[in-house]
């Protein structure tokens, strides 16, 4: 898990890394269930096909910055970016904030723990 903060917000993260955990996405049942983000990396295009509502996706380029922001894409949609290095993917809640393009993440490891916040 790791932590992320478009401003104020903060996050937990799940990291899915392997073809299949990014493949399968949000799709996969309790994936979000200790997260409320989902990191896909390498990714630079997702799906919402199969979903049951719509999501928010951000798009981050190698150097942290988010290049593109799509709040609540409608189920059963593409998006891609191929400038992407990483995705983060939510369920959609208008309620909470979530990233905009230009706004820069630094990503860390330490004690094997990822933090994600914002700069």
């Amino acid at each position: 898990m790791a932590n992320l903060s478009p401003n104020d917000s903060s996050y937990r993260i799940k990291v899915a890394a392997s073809l299949t955990a990014r493949t399968v996405g949000l799709l996969a049942k309790g994936v979000l269930q200790k997260a409320d983000v989902l990191m896909l990396t390498p990714c630079k295009s997702i799906h919402s096909f199969g979903m049951p509502s719509a999501i928010d996706v951000a798009f981050i380029a190698a150097d942290g910055q988010v290049i593109k922001a799509v709040r609540n894409l409608p189920p059963s949609r593409l998006a891609s970016c191929r400038s992407a290095a990483t995705t983060l993917e939510r369920f959609s809640d208008p309620s909470k904030e979530w990233f905009t393009e230009g706004q820069h993440l630094e990503l860390k490891l330490a004690e094997n723990e990822l933090t994600v916040s914002a700069c």
